[in-house]
């Protein structure tokens, strides 16, 4: 070391000592806070673990706290729903900063790297085990069936006996719309799961169906979808001969019309989320005049049927929210099991015919094939049967064997336009 003649050290050297001084200093005071600052951390996000669990009601999974973005929302009970129905203060989220290195808050959710590197799973930092994500098996699923009054399905059930011009419908609709049980004495069924179902019995068979339905829910606006189970084919079925005037054919679903666009549930999307089941054909329910010679009534021609979605036997291809559905059969399985034996039973069944039909002619329709497969089959007994479906054949194709058993015999089952495309 240099020294001046009066013994001091030179400035410049001093200079740098200082400086290194003050540098090693800064260092040791930075690392002693630093270790000072982490237990302060982790004591903020204990006191915040200890609130947010004093303030929500502990649920039965820690991930069940959270939805998406990571927020923590508390579960409404009972308690915390006012009087009027309104949630209350307590129904609030609760957010906390996340960021893709640490969990929520540091004490729920923390994400590890599985061995494959490529994946990552939910684990509880208290306990270390891998959390389940919670789901909901109806999410999207739920349906809000409207309580109508009765006057629009279950008291025409209790008329059941004007329901039909030509025949007593009230055997038919009985057992929740399937009928009775069919015999099986000759064989020609299973011992189970077969009822002389109705061919206009639809909309009775869907109704108790939505009412064993698991996703069903009392909350509308939780539902995917809305039900109106106003039995409008047998309404109409009521009026459709006799020589009734439109105002009557139009009465019962003009009010159901009223009663459904006063209702809360209807204000929400205009009815875009309502749907109605009709046991006939598009046809019955589309009359485009007021005049009494037209057939039907005009429900499916009311502006607020525009919006609703439609399920008929029949649907017309230039309206976009009618979907076909076909007529209910006299099948009716309870299990995966019965399914499977009617199969089987059907690949042992020996075919004897061809072809066949059951059925009987339009002579008024000058389109109608029906004349002509007639006259064929009747041509080729040996290889067509026919079964005739005239007034005069004692109802012989109301009688769900005899129809089946022509059916299982046959190759081919012809089924040509009759009344309609699909009947």
């Amino acid at each position: 070391m240099e020294k001046l003649n009066g013994g001091g050290v030179r400035p410049s050297i001093f200079r740098c000592v200082v400086f290194a001084l003050f540098i090693f200093s800064f260092f040791i005071i930075y690392t002693n806070f630093a270790q000072f600052v982490m237990p302060i951390e982790t004591v903020v996000q204990s006191s915040t673990k200890e609130y947010v669990y004093s303030t929500i009601e502990t649920p039965l999974h820690p991930s069940s706290l959270f939805g998406s973005d990571n927020h923590v929302v508390e579960r409404i009970s009972p308690s915390s729903v006012g009087n009027n129905g309104e949630e209350d203060d307590r129904g609030r989220n609760i957010s906390f900063p996340t960021n893709s290195e640490k969990s929520v808050s540091g004490f729920l959710v923390d994400e590890q790297q599985t061995e494959n590197g490529d994946e990552y799973v939910d684990m509880d930092i208290d306990t270390g085990k891998k959390i389940e994500p919670v789901s909901d098996p109806c999410l999207g699923k739920y349906v809000y069936v409207h309580n109508i009054p009765s006057k629009f399905n279950t008291d025409l059930l209790k008329d059941c006996r004007s329901l039909c011009h030509w025949s007593d419908m009230c055997l038919s609709l009985s057992n929740e719309g399937l009928g009775p049980s069919i015999d099986n004495s000759q064989g020609v069924f299973l011992n189970k799961g077969w009822f002389a179902t109705d061919q206009f019995a639809l909309e009775v068979i869907f109704h108790n169906r939505m009412k064993q339905y698991k996703c069903q829910t009392n909350n509308s606006s939780l539902a995917s979808a809305i039900y109106v189970p106003f039995y409008a084919g047998l309404d109409i079925s009521r009026y459709l001969w006799g020589g009734f005037n439109t105002s009557i054919r139009d009465s019962t679903s003009h009010e159901l019309l009223r009663w459904l666009t006063s209702r809360p549930e209807w204000q929400g999307l205009g009815g875009r989320d309502h749907f109605l089941v009709g046991g006939r054909i598009a046809w019955d329910f589309r009359r485009m005049t007021d005049k009494n010679s037209n057939w039907g009534n005009n429900l499916l021609v009311m502006p607020e049927l525009k919006n609703m979605s439609m399920l008929l036997i029949e649907s017309s291809p230039y309206h976009s929210n009618e979907v076909a559905i076909p007529y209910p059969t006299y099948f009716h399985p309870s299990t995966d099991d019965d399914v499977l034996q009617w199969q089987e039973k059907m690949r042992r069944q020996k075919k004897r015919h061809l072809f066949s039909f059951a059925g009987a002619p339009r002579p008024q329709s000058l389109k109608s094939i029906r004349g002509c497969i007639i006259q064929q089959c009747q041509a080729s007994s040996s290889k067509c049967k026919l079964l005739e479906c005239r007034k005069s054949s004692k109802n012989v194709c109301h009688d769900p064997s005899s129809v089946m058993k022509l059916f299982q015999d046959s190759v081919f089952c012809l089924q040509p336009p009759g009344d309609s495309f699909t009947r």
